[in-house]
């Protein structure tokens, strides 16, 4: 008890410990990204930029977790990867000379892309912005980061490469500033690779201490360091635009000019939904928990809409944030709290927290933002992804460094329309659903306990999959699995037989993942079974957690996971039930042990060694067996000379009454699977009862008949559900 209260005391400061470091990455990675979007002549939109930038951060976690439809803690911000879209765009409107047409371009995108994530969440179409293939959306966003690495590059140094191993080579002044934020970039690099988690922080602090330290040393001020660009330009007081303002802008605004802009604001849109869907999906793998997309998709665009039209930029769910926060230990809703707090409490000195960073540990640390994304999303998926996939995203990276985003997203949307084409015929995934009342492990067993799991028949669902598993397709498997449980809300297990499922893809493998997280929160285990040699590989060479004891399983055959899952139900009964025996079953269908008594005695008793044949295939014999201890099996010989299991019959079933009574030849061997004892009826003695005794023999035309008549129905219902 006192090991407990220990750690649940530790959990509160270590808790509000990693919202304050959350707010700190937050406030100095919003202060890079005013200065990348407001630097030089827009200076004077610094201030403003920064208070809306930093109350949309606290507004837009704040409302992320309101409640209890989203897990804590999640953690949304303001957003590198659409602006980096906007770049250019930013350069055309900055020629105005005025912040306010930057503010009403921020604005405007973040309105436009929080309607689109209103529509998609509240009409459930995340779907279809998963249809886009994983290696295009990664190409996406690695797209992206690489543009935002470019143009941070272009705030310090107006040339390439090439010119700045030139005037490095001669020693030229213009070289300082670049190799600074390069080198402070490498430094990140490197802390963040020591330090996780708090890697950031400790490389901001190095960079600044280090150039205050330099500062002093040199005896520079603050002053001189601005003439040399090493700080911003300074900024002081907020200065709200105006009617005129808005007047000049909006009359600066000439046609070419907006069909300059229109496309990249639509791209910086698109690449918004791609983010939050993405992160969505990151922060779940991160947090273990399953997150309703259709809420995240809502509540992040009601807080775009409302700060866009403050001019705001657009926020989203921040994946990266969210694992730094679950690494640090942080639990529950403390730790967003205490981000909101040291924020909200930063935003008063915002303007003297930029006017105290060096130009080059802001352009350094986009660089370093924008490397980690080309990192993430091309670098890293070297070895995930097939070759052709990795080169796929690899282009569209290329093209957006040639040609802009607008066209790798082009270049994108074709390469997934012609890949969504030659992938179509495969659909649909879902071949049947059932349940233990429609099918069955290949044991028949005696009337109490078929009864029993035909009760309980519904707490086990078995989806049949089939085709090719892949980003198309898989999105409808999270969408079944989703609807049966919150159908039924007592499913236990989910068999999915992959008996026909060919391959799958990457996208397939973090679907079932999805899917592990959704049934993780209903308490349901997920059985993989039937999978073939490439599709067990794939699978368990991924991230995903498989084993008894994890929610997560495997089977080597359906009909095998079937039985563990009957076996496991069947511990339920009490041991009556549990053990069946000839007389219980007889007890149960005639309903009077008198008469099972009497049939009994009119049946041979019969001791049956393991491996006995007690019934040849393609012999012509009415002879009919009550298991009362033991097993046996029914095997088809094949043509090959080898034999296939059909069925195991277990203690209270009856063997042999479809050829008894339809009078035809054995269709299979039957065969003691262990050491047994049976009861036997021989054609002869069945007729002797038939003409001696007609109470006796309607009891036994009735077992028969009931044996039938169950397999007939669960048949039937087998059938109807393949349909």
């Amino acid at each position: 008890m006192s090991h407990s209260k220990t750690d649940n005391t530790g959990a509160l400061p270590r808790s509000i410990l990693a919202g304050a470091i959350v707010g700190v990455d937050n406030i100095s990675r919003t202060v890079a990204l005013t200065a990348f979007i407001f630097g030089g002549a827009l200076s004077a939109g610094v201030p403003l930029a920064l208070v809306l930038f930093l109350v949309t951060n606290v507004l837009a976690t704040c409302v992320y977790v309101a409640g209890r439809a989203l897990p804590a803690p999640l953690f949304s911000s303001v957003q590198n990867a659409p602006v980096a879209v906007l770049y250019p765009a930013i350069l055309t409107l900055s020629a105005t000379g005025e912040p306010t047409a930057i503010f009403l371009l921020l604005g405007a995108t973040a309105v436009a892309s929080g309607l689109a994530m209103t529509a998609i969440g509240f009409f459930d179409l995340g779907r279809f912005v998963r249809l886009v293939p994983y290696p295009v959306a990664a190409g996406f966003l690695a797209a992206v980061g690489a543009l935002l690495a470019r143009s941070a590059f272009g705030i310090v140094y107006p040339g390439n490469l090439a010119d700045l191993v030139a005037d490095i080579a001669e020693q030229s002044p213009e070289a300082l500033l670049p190799m600074l934020s390069i080198g402070f970039a490498i430094v990140l690099g490197l802390s963040v690779w020591l330090f996780r988690n708090t890697g950031v922080i400790l490389a901001l602090i190095i960079g600044l201490a280090g150039t205050y330290g330099v500062f002093s040393l040199h005896g520079i001020d603050l002053a001189a360091a601005r003439d040399m660009g090493l700080l911003q330009p300074r900024v002081s007081g907020i200065v709200l635009p105006s009617a005129e303002d808005l007047s000049t802008v909006v009359t600066q605004l000439d046609q070419d000019m907006l069909q300059d802009i229109l496309p990249i604001v639509g791209a910086a849109t698109v690449i918004s939904l791609f983010g939050i869907m993405l992160n969505s999906a990151g922060a779940e793998l991160i947090l273990d928990r399953d997150i309703d997309s259709r809420h995240g998709l809502v509540r992040a665009g009601a807080v775009n809409i409302l700060t866009g039209a403050a001019g705001s930029t657009i926020s989203y769910l921040s994946a990266s944030t969210t694992a730094m926060s679950q690494q640090l230990g942080s639990l529950g809703r403390a730790p967003i709290w205490s981000m909101c707090a040291l924020t909200v409490v930063a935003i008063p000195f915002a303007s003297d927290i930029y006017n105290f960073v060096p130009t080059f540990v802001s352009a350094g640390l986009l660089l370093f933002i924008g490397a980690s994304i080309v990192k993430v999303w091309v670098l890293d998926q070297f070895g995930r992804l097939g070759r052709a996939d990795w080169l796929l995203s690899l282009t569209i990276v290329v093209v957006s460094i040639l040609f802009g985003m607008v066209t790798a997203i082009g270049v994108g949307v074709v390469a997934a329309s012609v890949i969504f084409a030659v992938l179509y015929a495969r659909l649909p995934v879902i071949r049947s659903t059932s349940d233990l009342r429609t099918r069955r492990s290949r044991v028949d067993r005696g009337p109490a306990q078929t009864a029993f799991l035909d009760a309980h028949g519904d707490e086990v669902a078995i989806v049949s999959l089939q085709g090719f598993l892949f980003f198309g397709t898989a999105m409808y498997l999270t969408a079944h699995i989703r609807g049966l449980l919150e159908k039924s809300g007592k499913i236990h297990t989910v068999i999915l037989d992959f008996r026909r499922v060919s391959r799958v893809d990457a996208s397939a493998i973090a679907t079932i993942r999805r899917i592990e997280l959704l049934a993780g929160s209903y308490g349901t285990r997920v059985v993989l079974s039937e999978m073939n040699h490439e599709t067990n590989r794939d699978i368990r060479r991924s991230y995903l957690s498989l084993g008894p004891n994890h929610i997560l399983q495997t089977a080597r055959t359906t009909d095998e996971a079937l039985e563990a899952v009957e076996v496991e139900m069947l511990s339920r009964l009490e041991d009556k039930e549990r053990h069946e025996s000839a007389t219980s079953a007889l007890d149960r269908i005639t309903g009077d042990p008198a008469v099972t008594k009497r049939i009994l005695m009119k049946m041979s008793r019969e001791q049956v060694a393991k491996g006995t044949r007690l019934i040849t295939q393609g012999h012509q014999s009415g002879d009919i067996y009550l298991i009362d201890e033991g097993r046996l099996s029914v095997l088809l010989n094949l043509p090959d000379g080898g034999t296939l299991r059909l069925r195991t019959m277990a203690e209270g079933s009856l063997v042999g009454e479809v050829a008894s009574y339809a009078g035809l030849k054995r269709t299979a061997d039957v065969v003691a699977e262990t050491d047994a004892v049976v009861y036997h009826a021989s054609t002869e003695r069945i007729a002797a009862i038939t003409g001696e005794d007609p109470v006796l023999a309607a009891a036994l035309h009735r077992m028969v008949a009931a044996t039938l008549a169950d397999k007939l129905d669960r048949t039937n219902k087998l059938l109807g559900d393949a349909e």
